[in-house]
């Protein structure tokens, strides 16, 4: 039975999961999902990782399901690092639409400098943006988009107009 027909269900164990996956890249963490129901298929990007700092290593990954409660993982996650982010080390929160046949993703990238010690004297958590034709292949935007987020949420809102949620630091350097 889809979900569509279903009333709310809580499964015994979790659909997909750090414990339930296959793939090594997020057997620690494995959360924050925006799922895209395209078609008759369902679509998940989620965070994960493989190492207890959960600084260093977060990437996105991608599953998709034809019921929304099994789920396949793609075979060549994750499909984004934060080597593919601009000067950052970490991802946080990303938040995807899909809008006129291109996949949007909004998403939060900390940044982080240390002195010559080692000692953070510094951390940042800007918004950051990138677009994808297919929800796998992303070209993630260059720059920040704002200095200060955390867990953006987006709708369209009219054409070629969105409006977003998203705690942030009332100053940028607040």
């Amino acid at each position: 039975m889809g979900l569509q027909n279903a009333p709310w269900q809580r499964l015994d164990q979790p659909a997909l999961s750090s414990m339930t996956t296959h793939q090594t890249w997020c057997r620690v963490t494995l959360y924050n999902p925006t799922v895209l129901k395209v078609g008759g298929t369902y679509k998940m990007w989620y965070l994960g990782n493989r190492s207890q700092t959960r600084v260093s290593d977060m990437d996105l990954g991608y599953a998709t399901s034809d019921d929304g409660l099994h789920w396949t993982e793609h075979p060549d996650n994750p499909i984004l690092t934060g080597d593919d982010l601009p000067e950052t080390y970490c991802w946080q929160t990303p938040h995807v639409i899909l809008d006129e046949n291109r996949y949007r993703m909004w998403f939060v990238m900390s940044t982080s400098q240390r002195n010559d010690r080692g000692v953070q004297i510094s951390y940042a958590q800007q918004l950051g943006y990138a677009e994808s034709p297919d929800g796998l292949s992303w070209k993630v935007h260059p720059e920040p988009l704002y200095p200060s987020g955390r867990r953006p949420c987006v709708l369209k809102d009219g054409p070629n107009a969105y409006r977003m949620w998203m705690n942030s630091s009332p100053e940028p350097d607040g």
